[in-house]
């Protein structure tokens, strides 16, 4: 059951850690509030370009809360700058004041590409303040990782110049079959930009994925496109069974899963998933 009557978009400011990070808010014409969704963007992205995905779940009652990550969209900072730690930092923060003004509510948390990589650091620390995290093409490890020697350069960069930002080298072309408007010319709040420092605590990231012993508390599913061209969906795989979390391979599906070719699929898929593991008295 959807409903498009009374859509409502609200978007506003809160203050994290010193940055001050862009929050819009979406809620359907159910009247519902007893699921609310999260969304963590990407590298280079903002919560902009989720407005479709967003709106498609606020049309079957879950509210959809999304935000800019410092440095990105129309929150404050350094394009494509921070910490890992730090983005973590206002990640919980972001939550918990969702949990303080939906009390009740089951709480997901949806992350893609770098998103999907800083919910996975989160979910393996435990205490998320959530009941559930998918992980959409998440950044575990790259499929085409850059060599050796730059990836060490870069360490040592990150941490004599952590703020100096290089260009990511993602092509609109690999994120999807579709012409979108994921172009730093055509979409201002775009930018193709990553810091030596973030870049160092997200590969490093994803090695403790791989090969730390730590497990999330709360359930979790990991979708990849059997046609991404940037992360690695054997690495995705191999995480998911060593926590035992489920992973979903959508054929003929690129990098950005939420607005490629069949991505009412894939919705219609993470809507039943959060319905399920957010209702605790009769999980699915």
């Amino acid at each position: 059951m959807h409903d498009e009557r009374n859509m409502q978009t609200v978007e506003y400011d809160i203050r994290v850690n010193g940055a001050r990070l862009h929050v819009q808010r979406w809620t359907g014409g159910t009247g519902r509030t007893d699921t609310v969704l999260v969304v963590a963007h990407g590298i280079g992205e903002h919560s902009g370009y989720y407005a479709s995905w967003a709106e498609m779940f606020a049309m079957h009652g879950v509210v959809v809360v999304l935000f800019d990550w410092r440095g990105h969209g129309l929150s404050s900072g350094k394009r494509g700058h921070a910490s890992l730690q730090t983005l973590k930092s206002d990640l919980r923060a972001v939550i918990r004041q969702t949990r303080e003004e939906y009390v009740g509510a089951s709480v997901m948390l949806y992350g893609h590409s770098m998103g999907g990589s800083v919910a996975l650091s989160y979910a393996v620390e435990g205490n998320t303040l959530t009941d559930g995290i998918i992980a959409a093409s998440p950044w575990i490890e790259l499929l085409h990782p850059p060599a050796r020697p730059l990836t060490a350069l870069i360490k040592v960069m990150a941490h004599t110049m952590p703020s100096l930002t290089v260009r990511t080298g993602i092509k609109t072309e690999q994120l999807t079959r579709r012409n979108t408007e994921k172009s730093t010319k055509t979409d201002p709040l775009m930018h193709k930009k990553i810091s030596v420092k973030l870049f160092d605590d997200l590969w490093n990231a994803g090695r403790m994925l791989m090969h730390g012993q730590n497990r999330p508390d709360v359930p979790l599913l990991l979708m990849f496109g059997s046609e991404d061209r940037i992360v690695s969906r054997s690495s995705g795989k191999a995480f998911a069974e060593r926590v035992n979390a489920e992973y979903r391979l959508w054929e003929n599906m690129g990098h950005d899963l939420h607005i490629d070719a069949g991505n009412t699929d894939v919705f219609q898929y993470v809507l039943h998933w959060i319905q399920c593991h957010g209702n605790i008295q009769n999980p699915c």
